[in-house]
């Protein structure tokens, strides 16, 4: 039987498609209700023209666009994550908020925190394997112990994958219907931009849109990319490192687009 409410907490995956943590809310909740926190804690002393916030912004603008067509919306509000995740989990009365599991120690010490408050109001966290194939200590050496050298551990990494691929590459689809109807979400989204930021150029596109086409594009340049991605002269890489820190590409397309157009390049981008 589906909970009435699940919120999907965006942080490092700002797409639509094949993102897994929105995808397991969907599968539980009625109503699914997108949320972003601009992190006062972390952009709070950054300078006001800081191209990552154009960045993020950008992808946000887009999300909004997306969750609109579905009839939903992208509640964005500015402030401490482990003050308002609790508080709108609270006023919405949903009884879990699902996210991709961070790995950074400020991150994993900000969702124990968030965890620990959701659990006093009877709620609970869920954190979801999202941005990588293989985590913490899914990938061991044979004395049990994580590798201290890349060329075994990546032999192990592909073995692990070949063994079971179809579940690691697996596409999520979220249900869009889930999404909570527009109308029932009153509070106001905010903008990076609605105080100090400065909108700023970016040498890069924004988005999953942009980084669903860098993918597509880059289908000329795999099979050279061994000989060719250490020279700046030559197009030759993806551009997708951006994409992929704020989760714009789901790690699983990018792997799977590896084996659909398999190479010598695309081997060792993989």
């Amino acid at each position: 039987m589906k909970t009435e409410c699940a919120i999907v907490w965006l942080r490092r995956d700002l797409r639509l498609h094949d993102h897994r943590p929105f995808f397991e809310a969907t599968q539980v909740a009625k109503n699914v209700l997108p949320v972003f926190i601009i992190d006062e804690t972390i952009v709070g002393n950054l300078p006001v023209d800081d191209r990552r916030i154009s960045f993020i912004q950008t992808c946000l603008n887009e999300l909004q666009e997306g969750f609109s067509e579905h009839g939903g919306k992208l509640l964005v509000v500015r402030g401490d994550p482990a003050v308002l995740i609790p508080q709108i989990a609270a006023d919405f009365k949903a009884s879990v908020v699902f996210a991709g599991k961070d790995y950074e120690p400020a991150a994993k010490t900000r969702d124990q925190k968030v965890a620990a408050i959701l659990a006093k109001q009877g709620q609970k966290l869920v954190l979801i394997k999202d941005q990588v194939i293989f985590e913490s200590r899914e990938i061991l050496g044979l004395s049990g112990e994580p590798y201290k050298v890349f060329t075994p551990y990546s032999r192990t990494w592909i073995k692990a994958l070949e063994s079971a691929k179809a579940s690691h590459l697996r596409e999520y689809k979220p249900d869009f219907k889930t999404l909570m109807p527009a109308s029932e979400i009153k509070m106001k989204s905010v903008s990076f931009f609605d105080q100090r930021f400065k909108p700023q150029e970016l040498s890069i596109r924004a988005g999953e849109k942009a980084a669903r086409s860098l993918l597509r594009g880059f289908v000329e340049a795999v099979p050279n990319y061994h000989q060719t991605r250490d020279f700046p002269a030559i197009e030759g890489t993806s551009s997708l490192s951006p994409h992929f820190r704020f989760g714009t590409l789901s790690i699983r397309a990018a792997v799977r687009y590896c084996y659909d157009h398999f190479s010598a390049g695309a081997k060792v981008w993989l």
